[in-house]
C-alpha cells in the first residue's frame, strides 16, 4: 500500500473519530415509576394479576416498575402490577379481573389497565374516568394466551410485546406524569440491628441485602423463574373496606386512606395519601425525598400499620398520581 494511501486512511479515521466525539451524548430516559432507563417508546400499562394459592408462582412481578395490592373478596389480595421501562417481559401473570379502586389508580397512575373482566361496579366505572383497557373478555383476546399446563382461570398470560402490540394496533396513547425523582445510591440512616420485617395483610417483607423479600408463612414467594419477589421500597397505608354485593366484592376509599409507611433500603417514613397530582415522598417541608430505583411495591392493607421502634421516622407525605 502506497504511503499516500495510508495517509488518507488514517486521515479518514481521524475525521471519523472527530465526529463521533462531536456528538452529543444521549439523554437516559428514566421511568417515572420506578426510576429504571427507558428501553424505546412506550405506553404504559398496568396488569391484574392473581395471588390465589392456586395462581402461584406469578410471572413478571420482579420485572414491574409498581405494584400495588389491595384487598379483594374471599380474604386474598390481588396485584395490580405497572410496566414503563419498556424493558421486554415474556410472561406476566395469571391475568386476572379488575376492581372499582384498581380502575381508579391506573387510571391515576396514567396507566392502560389489562385484565380479564371485572366486577359491575368496575366496569361502570371504567368508563366514566376514560380509563383507556385491554379485556381478554372484551376485544382484548390478541394480547393473551392460555397456558395448558395451568388449570382455569389461573392460566391467562399476557406479555410486554402483545401489549404494546395491541395498544399500537388500536392508537392508544397517553399523556406523560411527573417523574418521581431517584437517587442513584440511598443515603442511609441508621439500621436496627436485627432484621427489618414489614408485615402486610397477607404476607411479610422481610429486609435482604438487596431489598425486601416477600413472604408467606415465613417461606420466600418466588416467581416462576425460581427468583425471589423482591422489592427495593415498600409503602403500605391502612384502608377500610365495604361490602359491595352479595359476593363479598370490595370498596376502598381511596380518599379516606389512613396513614402510611414509606420503607426505602435504608430507612422508613411516615407518610399520608395525598390527592395533588405527583409522584413523589415529600418530608414535612414539601421538599421532595428520593427513592432508589428499583421495584416499589404498595400495598393497602386493612389496618393502619406503625413504624417499627428501631427506626426514627421523621413525618414525609407520599403522593400518588391521584386525581
Amino acid at each position: 500500500m502506497s504511503l499516500t494511501r495510508v495517509f488518507c486512511l488514517a486521515m479518514l479515521l481521524f475525521a471519523a473519530r472527530a465526529v463521533i466525539a462531536a456528538q452529543p451524548s444521549a439523554v437516559v430516559s428514566l421511568c417515572p415509576y420506578c426510576g429504571r432507563p427507558v428501553i424505546g417508546k412506550v405506553v404504559p400499562f398496568a396488569v391484574m394479576i392473581d395471588d390465589h394459592r392456586n395462581a402461584r408462582p406469578q410471572s413478571g412481578l420482579n420485572q414491574a416498575c409498581l405494584v400495588v395490592e389491595a384487598p379483594v373478596e374471599g380474604g386474598i389480595t390481588r396485584f395490580m402490577a405497572l410496566y414503563g421501562h419498556g424493558q421486554t417481559v415474556p410472561k406476566i401473570g395469571p391475568v386476572r379481573s379488575m376492581r372499582p379502586y384498581f380502575v381508579s389508580i391506573a387510571r391515576s397512575l396514567g396507566a392502560v389497565l389489562v385484565h380479564c373482566g371485572g366486577s359491575p361496579a368496575a366496569y361502570d366505572l371504567a368508563p366514566s374516568l376514560g380509563l383507556p383497557r385491554l379485556d381478554d373478555i372484551r376485544g382484548g383476546y390478541r394480547a393473551f394466551w392460555r397456558d395448558k399446563n395451568r388449570s382455569s382461570p389461573h392460566n391467562l398470560f399476557t406479555s410486554s410485546a402483545l401489549v404494546q402490540a395491541e395498544i399500537r394496533r388500536r392508537g392508544i396513547t397517553l399523556p406523560s406524569i411527573d417523574a418521581a425523582p431517584f437517587a442513584s445510591s440511598p443515603v442511609c440512616a441508621d439500621l436496627p440491628a436485627s432484621p427489618l420485617t414489614i408485615t402486610c395483610a397477607s404476607c411479610v417483607f422481610t429486609a435482604g441485602s438487596q431489598g425486601y423479600i416477600r413472604k408467606i408463612n415465613g417461606i420466600d414467594q418466588r416467581d416462576e423463574a425460581g427468583q425471589a419477589i423482591m422489592a427495593v421500597n415498600v409503602a403500605l397505608f391502612g384502608v377500610s373496606c365495604t361490602v359491595l354485593d352479595r359476593t363479598g366484592r370490595l370498596g376502598i376509599a381511596l380518599d379516606e386512606l389512613r396513614a402510611g409507611l414509606v420503607y426505602g433500603p435504608c430507612s422508613v417514613q411516615e407518610a399520608f395519601w395525598s390527592s395533588e397530582r405527583a409522584a413523589r415522598v415529600l418530608d414535612g417541608t414539601g421538599h421532595p425525598l428520593p427513592l432508589s430505583p428499583g421495584l416499589f411495591w404498595l400495598a393497602l392493607v386493612p389496618s393502619a400499620p406503625k413504624a417499627a421502634p428501631a427506626y426514627d421516622a421523621t413525618p414525609v407525605r407520599f403522593e400518588l398520581w391521584a386525581d
